[in-house]
């Protein structure tokens, strides 16, 4: 990712340093659950009731986990979203993109998971950060600019406002024609 970045500057790109405000919140939120298991099990509840039985056992392990969650909390989830939403609308404005690791891990192997606990604690560290632009209200892309040491893809997070799109989508195909497209950068073969 550094290296990708380094190769945007060298092509013009303008790198400044940018302090996202509130993310220690947001990551509190993220590790008490956020709204995802609380929504999912609405979603499942009344849209596919039939469908809960058939869940993965870890899924099914955070949607019961919903259950324990007071409506108060609930709404007070959904207000601090609300608040890091706008908090970090206002500081992205005077980007075009913040530019962040996709995934902090290699992605782990099937096996690893396995043993009691494993699956939430690698979990958290796959989707930390990521979650930050949903609690935050963000759009976000990944582009692969490379492979780490395992050999697996590197992704390049880009993201910017609330309804930034367009916009976000526009930064990211500049990046690519800098960069070179994801087969490319993967080693994979492209058409003429």
């Amino acid at each position: 990712m550094q290296e990708a970045i380094r190769q945007l500057e060298a092509a013009g790109a303008r790198i400044v340093t940018l302090d996202l405000p509130r993310t220690d919140e947001a990551y509190q939120l993220f590790q008490l659950g956020g709204l995802a298991a609380s929504e999912l099990a609405a979603f499942l509840n009344t849209e596919l009731p039939d469908m809960m039985d058939s869940l993965d056992p870890n899924v099914a392990a955070r949607i019961k986990a919903a259950d324990d969650i007071a409506a108060w909390e609930y709404v007070r989830r959904r207000n601090m979203i609300e608040a890091l939403s706008a908090s970090a609308a206002e500081r992205l404005a005077h980007v075009d993109a913040l530019l962040t690791p996709t995934v902090a891990i290699t992605p782990p192997t099937l096996d690893s998971l396995v043993p009691e606990g494993a699956y939430p604690k690698a979990n958290m560290h796959a989707l930390r950060n990521t979650v930050m632009a949903n609690f935050m209200g963000l759009c976000g892309l990944t582009l692969p600019v490379g492979k780490d040491a395992a050999g697996l893809p590197v992704g390049l997070q880009l993201l910017a406002g609330p309804w930034q799109d367009a916009r976000l989508l526009a930064v990211g195909r500049a990046i690519e024609d800098k960069l070179g497209n994801s087969l490319a950068i993967l080693g994979e073969p492209t058409m003429p």
